[in-house]
């Protein structure tokens, strides 16, 4: 499945766009100029019960330590059109800003299109000096995201095989 370069786009229309963007150029340093941490967390099995309604105790919440986090930083959630597998689409829109709503019926980004280095905001954190890393507790091959995460700029990826002994 191609997908074909829209007219007149290039590498000198994408950076006149961006040559106004002060944030692309800014120092990634924080509060009295300290080092910024981000995490991105994406879990298809995460699911904050009490955003549903359901009758939970703050005192039996299995999540009140991320709750706390949450309060205590920046931090926003989002709503996910994928659930139930095939995540690797949702990564792809998260970490891209691109949507698969463009690609053809069944395309994959991460088996179909990421083959060279791409814009990501890994990519862009890792330019900026941050170490990025991905962590993904399944086999590193699936949706071929051993090829992918270093692609999108990742310079370490943790896999299952990390995990065990």
């Amino acid at each position: 499945v191609m997908i074909n370069q829209p007219d007149k786009y290039d590498r000198e229309l994408v950076a006149r766009l961006l040559e106004h963007n002060d944030e692309l150029n800014g120092d990634n340093r924080g509060f009295e100029g300290q080092p910024v941490s981000l995490i991105v967390f994406m879990s298809e099995s995460f699911s904050d019960l009490s955003a549903a309604h359901l009758d939970t105790s703050e005192s039996s919440s299995p999540i009140k330590n991320y709750k706390a986090l949450a309060k205590s930083y920046p931090s926003f959630s989002l709503v996910s059109p994928t659930f139930a597998g095939n995540t690797s689409l949702m990564e792809f829109e998260v970490l891209t800003g691109l949507s698969n709503a463009f690609l053809p019926a069944d395309a994959v980004p991460f088996d179909h299109y990421l083959r060279r280095k791409t814009p990501s905001i890994a990519a862009v954190l890792q330019s900026h000096g941050y170490r990025t890393v991905a962590v993904h507790p399944f086999y590193d091959w699936f949706w071929n995201r051993n090829v992918v995460y270093p692609n999108l700029g990742f310079g370490e990826y943790i896999s299952i095989k990390d995990f065990l002994p």
